[in-house]
């Protein structure tokens, strides 16, 4: 479990791509499954003393200021179900040490993103898609944080006790007045991975992505961003 009295110091770096799409010789897939490498690069920082943080930045990024853990883990393969992978996913960092609170972003943002995009990618017979996801991150402890830069809000911290994403749902009303339009051209729910029927009534949300009424529904009753574009959706505590 990641050390919570450890927190990200500015802009974390997270990168993934598909490696290899295969079918397994001896097992008959139902679906498409996912399989993540993932190795995350931890940079602790060693100062004990504040420093001025706008003069002296370069010194607080030498080295010699910095220990540093690789680590790698890897997900088995797992059903293509959006939820079931964040929570996965936020597990294996926080074996590897990645503060919870830094989780969110690197799955909204990266993970969960490329993960579609592979499955757009490779649709047909249900495959597994190996995803590797490299991590690295500076943190640096909460108290030195609290002496340096006067509070832990600039990290937007989220200190709930819960190493899980902090999702944030769609506001109620939103949710209950989703568009409905009829699908004029051939595509996919990305959060089934699905194909929706030309000429069929689907939810279209304001960036104008199509999605199952259920799937899109059920997304974000958890989520506020679009799964695709991440279009922000306005939240009940807005």
């Amino acid at each position: 479990m990641a050390n919570e009295s450890w927190k990200v110091v500015g802009e974390t770096y997270c990168k993934a791509w598909l490696q290899q799409a295969f079918e397994p010789e001896n097992e008959s897939l139902s679906c498409t499954k996912f399989s993540m490498d993932v190795k995350a690069t931890v940079r602790r920082c060693l100062l004990q003393q504040p420093i001025d943080f706008n003069e002296d930045m370069s010194l607080f990024l030498e080295d010699d200021n910095w220990s540093v853990d690789e680590n790698e883990d890897t997900v088995e393969p797992l059903a293509n179900n959006p939820f079931d992978l964040a929570n996965v996913i936020s597990q294996t960092l926080s074996r590897l040490q990645v503060p919870s609170h830094a989780h969110q972003d690197m799955i909204d943002t990266i993970i969960l993103p490329e993960a579609f995009k592979a499955a757009r990618e490779h649709c047909g017979a249900p495959k597994v898609l190996r995803i590797v996801v490299r991590v690295d991150v500076y943190v640096a402890e909460k108290n030195y944080m609290e002496e340096e830069f006067g509070g832990t809000d600039v990290l937007e911290v989220e200190d709930d006790g819960s190493d899980q994403p902090a999702f944030v749902p769609a506001s109620r009303a939103f949710i209950e007045k989703l568009e409905r339009a009829r699908v004029e051209l051939s595509t996919m729910c990305s959060i089934c991975m699905e194909d929706i029927v030309v000429g069929s009534e689907a939810n279209r949300m304001p960036c104008s992505h199509f999605y199952h009424e259920g799937c899109i529904v059920e997304w974000l009753q958890k989520s506020r961003f679009c799964p695709l574009c991440r279009y922000s959706l306005p939240a009940d505590h807005d």
